[in-house]
């Protein structure tokens, strides 16, 4: 039997931008985990998750007493992405059983810790491990977005690499464009070998030189539907411009302050990615920071910090930083009289 755990994703900064060719983003992992444990079967696969029904499965047909959904299309894609690479190497397919205990979520809510992108690293990564294949992240990394792009899936694929690399990283995108014309007409092991235009993923130090809280406000929502109304809005060429080049100077300056240990500058690239944000919400009519993530960021302010939503918005997660010797307590309260649920995380190595 194989186990191990995967664990959940914050957007530090540049969501959106991050959609943009070359645009990068800062992504760290959190020690709230998915985990997972495969072993060998024969004739059939079974799949239990500690939040859903238990299903059977082979590979000429899925019994599925209760249908479809994109979890699941999820863990199958990955699970079908593995079965192409085994075959590459001429390896034999085998059925294997497959526990998931998710606590990516609160009371059967998505807390915005990167759930699909938990399930599809965990899946590659315990059957690579069960079939005693060498792997990298970076390979566990590009098999998870293949599987993903085959769905037909938004976004930077920067939680899938935030789950496979750990850590605070920068990431930039791979060329999508470029990735969808090689997927169909490249053999899988030749793709997985080529160097991916633009995609760039760099290890960080740790946020070690000040105090950071997160904050949930208890209603989630879905990054493929704001990436996708987005993607339909039509922005003017000047303000694209200009938001990327923002965004790319936001996080440089913090990837600066982090090697640095500059709070000052830390904190001011953070209002920085705040008022950039807001800005594309006004341009596109995305509602990016909702009422209770305003409340959030107002009340980090109040009580000396600083402040931001992380990720797509529309609700989930925000981020406050504080300088060190600086008090918690007092925004902790206010943020409890105001319905923002402390999450205990800390960024996972």
């Amino acid at each position: 039997m194989i186990q191990l755990k995967i664990p959940g994703k914050l957007y530090l900064a540049g969501e959106y931008g991050v959609l943009y060719p070359g645009v990068p983003a800062l992504i760290f992992s959190v020690d709230r985990f998915m985990h997972l444990s495969f072993s060998f079967r024969e004739e059939f696969g079974t799949i239990q998750d500690n939040n859903l029904p238990p299903i059977v499965w082979r590979r000429d047909s899925l019994v599925n007493t209760f249908g479809h959904d994109d979890y699941f299309e999820v863990l199958f894609a990955c699970i079908g992405i593995v079965d192409r690479y085994l075959l590459a190497l001429n390896q034999p397919l085998k059925y294997v059983d497959i526990l998931v205990q998710t606590h990516l979520k609160e009371n059967e809510t998505k807390l915005g810790l990167g759930s699909s992108a938990a399930i599809s690293v965990g899946i590659i990564k315990g059957l690579l491990r069960l079939y005693d294949l060498p792997y990298t992240p970076l390979l566990v990394y590009k098999l998870a977005v293949l599987a993903h792009i085959e769905l037909g899936l938004e976004g930077s694929f920067g939680d899938i690499a935030s789950c496979s690399f750990t850590g605070l990283i920068k990431y930039t995108a791979v060329d999508r464009f470029w990735l969808q014309s090689m997927v169909k007409n490249t053999p899988l092991l030749d793709l997985l070998k080529k160097k991916w235009p633009l995609l760039a993923i760099e290890s960080l130090p740790q946020l070690d030189f000040i105090n950071y809280l997160i904050g949930w406000t208890q209603t989630s929502a879905s990054t493929q539907e704001m990436v996708k109304k987005l993607q339909s809005t039509p922005l003017s060429a000047d303000f694209e411009e200009t938001f990327q080049e923002d965004i790319k100077q936001v996080v440089d300056s913090l990837v600066l302050s982090v090697q640095t240990k500059d709070v000052p500058l830390f904190q001011a690239a953070i209002v920085k990615n705040r008022q950039i944000l807001q800005s594309l919400a006004q341009q596109s009519g995305l509602i990016i920071e909702t009422k209770d993530l305003s409340t959030l960021i107002d009340l980090a302010l109040d009580h000396g910090g600083v402040a931001k939503s992380s990720g797509a918005g529309g609700g989930d997660c925000g981020l406050a930083f504080f300088e060190k010797d600086l008090s918690l307590k007092p925004v902790l309260d206010a943020w409890r009289s105001s319905n923002i649920q402390v999450l205990p995380l800390t960024i996972y190595e």
